[in-house]
């Protein structure tokens, strides 16, 4: 009787034995289809990604803007002897010194922003101040022109009395494209469509 019990005892372990084997077994080849499967689906590897499918909308306010603004001229005017701030409260506003007369003064002009169909931005001038003088618009921005270094995306145009942030000429690093949707300077709304390239 004691040889029937004992093999009942290895019978039971014999069988748990070989459930776990079969199971490790299992869980192994499970494993190994998983990791041989692809993660992306063949049959979508062979589609292409319309230029739409690839854009992004960026909402921004007065403060980012700021912020980004002072970034990039930071950077931008690095060892260069005139500089010049942008700043954006009821206004667009830029500020620097010119030379007038062999004198640098400070200088400020306040534009009102229009975005165009193609996505760029107009800035319009709407006052300038050179210290005291009462000096013609399209003269101060043509000092502007001539004083500051700036890059070729930007085109002051003292004719019209604007300076046009030509954001379709705009080269990234990276290979983003961006456009302005709408500037609302009253509601502290600025929208802007990213591109990838």
């Amino acid at each position: 009787m004691r040889n029937t019990q004992t093999k009942k005892r290895k019978n039971g372990w014999f069988i748990g034995f070989w459930i776990l084997v079969l199971l490790i077994m299992l869980g192994l080849g499970v494993g190994i289809t998983l990791a041989n499967t692809p993660a992306i689906n063949s049959a979508d590897t062979g589609k292409t990604i319309r230029s739409d499918d690839s854009s992004f909308n960026i909402v921004l306010n007065k403060n980012q803007i700021n912020k980004l603004a002072t970034h990039y001229l930071t950077n931008k005017q690095v060892g260069q002897g005139q500089k010049i701030a942008f700043v954006i409260n009821d206004y667009v506003n830029i500020y620097g010194k010119v030379n007038v007369l062999g004198q640098s003064l400070d200088a400020g002009i306040a534009m009102v922003p229009q975005v165009t169909n193609d996505g760029n931005i107009i800035l319009k001038a709407h006052a300038i101040n050179v210290g005291q003088l009462q000096l013609p618009t399209r003269l101060v921005l043509g000092i502007f022109a001539r004083t500051y270094n700036v890059p070729d995306w930007v085109a002051i145009k003292p004719n019209k009395n604007e300076i046009v942030l030509q954001l379709n000429q705009l080269k990234t690093a990276n290979g983003f494209k961006f456009k302005a949707q709408a500037i609302d300077i009253p509601n502290n709304k600025f929208v802007f469509e990213g591109q990838v390239k």
